[in-house]
């Protein structure tokens, strides 16, 4: 199930954990369409779909729901295959590299660190 957190922000969660199962929906201070498109790549992944990766922005969606999922090797896997086929993005990992630094310590795949 989804939420909307006490800051604003949007998150999967078990809805043993919460008495309020969806939060406060005019309180999510986020893009719930990005949220969503995020997600639906996500999903991509796990029937081995190629995936496209607009953003840092999204990566980082899609690697919270990813690691919340433990879904992190099969998300690694596919994250690799899109960054070897757009050269937009990696020229945006490269600018960015304090955004990219956590992300990359979650997907821990070595190339990461040699190809950036």
């Amino acid at each position: 199930m989804t939420k909307i957190d006490g800051d604003g922000t949007w998150f999967i969660g078990r809805a043993a954990d919460t008495k309020d199962p969806a939060g406060n929906v005019e309180d999510y201070i986020g893009d719930p369409m990005a949220q969503e498109t995020a997600f639906e790549k996500l999903l991509h992944v796990f029937y081995d779909h190629p995936i496209r990766i607009t953003d840092v922005f999204e990566l980082s969606i899609m690697t919270e729901r990813a690691q919340y999922l433990l879904a992190i090797p099969k998300f690694s896997l596919a994250f690799l295959g899109a960054l070897h086929y757009d050269q937009i993005l990696l020229h945006q990992l490269r600018q960015m590299p304090e955004q990219f630094l956590p992300i990359a310590q979650k997907l821990k795949r070595e190339l990461l660190y040699r190809r950036l």
